[in-house]
């Protein structure tokens, strides 16, 4: 009796399932049928759920059989390649809000129809119109597009959704092509006009392709009725690579200062003439820091010809010396670290020096600001009431030495290329809920990988063996927060988004410490 139910049961499950699973697959989708995607949804239910969403979208705007649909996703979840892993919303109004002189962004997706190949894809926006101020509208200008581009990953020891293609690099934006199960993936990024009148807009982002009938989403702006500075005050420092007076790396700095993020190299040449030119550019777009050139010495008197010239241009305040000992031991950090330090203040009064190590006993002692990742010393520092009066700033580099854990490494967010994009923008939020004072993220373009120079053209290979001893693993996208180009990232992009969040909860602690009640309730729990 027993196995007759049994077989009972089985024999309405297929004729359940059957038929699914019997189905034909065109050849592409055949290919991936037995494989899940980045939230392990099987192939068979994102089959299913693509189709089912494509004929809503279809219904929705009155169209039989469209070649393509429109979908959006917001900056904050990553899109993938695969246009079976679209997890946005299809079709509808993009809503995005913003304060003036505030960029923000979302993704504009092109998804093809089943079997479908699409050619000369465009994109274009309008004008976005006030809705009650008939004179005011903010240019089509003021959206800028760029082609969302991928970059392979290679398997790593820390957990992933994916490996594979991930998004990244944010390419000029020209026609394209689209067939089999690619998605088309749209960076659209706005910066509201520090002159827009506050209120709400509307304006569409229009697609066209070669044959087909182009189709627009609606956008929905609300500008709220106050302004961001231009630079946010919030030291973000990473090293650079690039030669120092030069148009290239010019551009890279620029394109780092337009994120909120300072070009610290940009101070280590003795090449006064070039270093002038360059202090003089950045500062002017609002640079907090920089860094000197390292001490040696053997050639002390040029060491303290830079310290003269950049304090008689008033420049002192704005200047760090790294450390003697990157990421020093405990021995390492009481024998040469503290009596370097200690010369330096004697020396170089005015001078900071900054130091990216695990808490030491008497670390103010060794360094003026301390970077800390947070999977170290970290937590225990602040267990014992935040000894020592060296600034503590967050450190992010996927490859720390000589340090102790007190918790996995993953734990912590990081800015790697296959960390999910809330943690690229989260880190500000941990920062004004702990304290620190800045960040420093490794780095913007020190560990390019091999053949980066013939990208776009050729596909951009990672780093394939483990790093090197006393170093060790493979970390995708560490070291690079840059493209060559200089191109900008969507982990650059998010991490942008982050320190101006960092910008609107000091303005509501400001407001709160005034007495605002309302800025204080908002507070609570950040």
């Amino acid at each position: 009796m027993k196995l007759l139910r049994g077989s009972i049961v089985l024999g309405l499950l297929a004729g359940l399932v059957g038929p699914m699973a019997g189905e034909e697959l065109p050849p592409a989708e055949t290919a991936i049928k037995d494989t899940v995607d980045h939230w392990g949804l099987p192939f068979s239910d994102q089959w299913r759920l693509y189709r089912e969403n494509f004929r809503s979208y279809a219904a929705a705007i009155g169209v039989e059989n469209p070649a393509f649909a429109l979908g959006h996703e917001t900056a904050l979840r990553k899109t993938f390649l695969n246009k079976y892993w679209f997890k946005g919303q299809w079709g509808g109004e993009v809503n995005i809000s913003a304060g003036r002189n505030e960029a923000e962004a979302f993704q504009l997706v092109v998804l093809p129809a089943v079997g479908a190949e699409l050619k000369d894809i465009r994109v274009t926006v309008s004008a976005l119109r006030h809705e009650t101020a008939a004179d005011s509208q903010i240019e089509a200008s003021a959206m800028r597009l760029w082609r969302v581009g991928f970059v392979r990953t290679v398997p790593a020891q820390y957990p992933v959704r994916h490996v594979g293609d991930w998004p990244d690099p944010l390419l000029e934006l020209e026609p394209f092509s689209l067939g089999q199960l690619d998605a088309g993936l749209i960076w659209c990024e706005l910066k509201t006009p520090a002159s827009a009148a506050p209120g709400k807009y509307r304006g569409t982002v229009t697609v066209s392709c070669q044959g087909q009938p182009s189709q627009s989403l609606e956008i929905r702006l609300d500008v709220w009725a106050f302004t961001l500075p231009d630079r946010i005050d919030r030291p973000t420092l990473m090293w650079t690579r690039g030669k120092a007076g030069t148009a290239e790396n010019r551009a890279l700095c620029d394109l780092l200062l337009d994120h909120h993020v300072d070009p610290i190299s940009v101070g280590q040449t003795t090449d006064f003439d070039a270093l002038d030119a360059d202090l003089e550019h950045c500062l002017a777009r609002g640079m907090t820091h920089f860094q000197t050139p390292p001490y040696n010495p053997a050639k002390s008197e040029e060491f303290r010809a830079y310290y003269e010239h950049i304090r008689s241009k008033g420049w002192l305040d704005k200047a760090l010396i790294y450390s003697v000992q990157d990421e020093p031991a405990q021995e390492q950090f009481d024998k040469l670290v503290v009596p370097r330090t200690q010369f330096f203040r004697k020396e170089f009064p005015g001078l900071k020096t900054f130091l990216a190590s695990q808490y030491h006993p008497g670390m103010d002692q060794g360094t003026d600001i301390w970077l800390t990742d947070l999977s170290t010393g970290f937590h225990a520092w602040l267990s014992a009431e935040r000894p020592g009066s060296q600034e503590m700033w967050f450190y992010f580099c996927h490859l720390p030495i000589q340090v102790s854990f007190d918790r996995p490494l993953v734990d912590a967010p990081n800015m790697l290329i296959d960390n999910d994009a809330i943690e690229h923008r989260v880190l500000n939020w941990m920062a004004y809920h702990y304290g620190a004072r800045g960040m420093f993220i490794w780095s913007a373009n020190l560990d390019w990988p091999k053949g980066c120079e013939m990208w776009p053209a050729e596909p951009l290979k990672l780093r394939q063996e483990p790093t090197g001893y006393p170093y060790a693993g493979i970390h995708n996208g560490n070291g690079f927060m840059v493209y060559p180009g200089p191109r900008p990232s969507v982990r650059l992009k998010v991490l942008r988004d982050g320190i101006e969040d960092f910008w609107y909860l000091s303005q509501l602690n400001r407001l709160a410490e005034a007495g605002d009640d309302e800025a204080a309730q908002l507070l609570e729990g950040v």
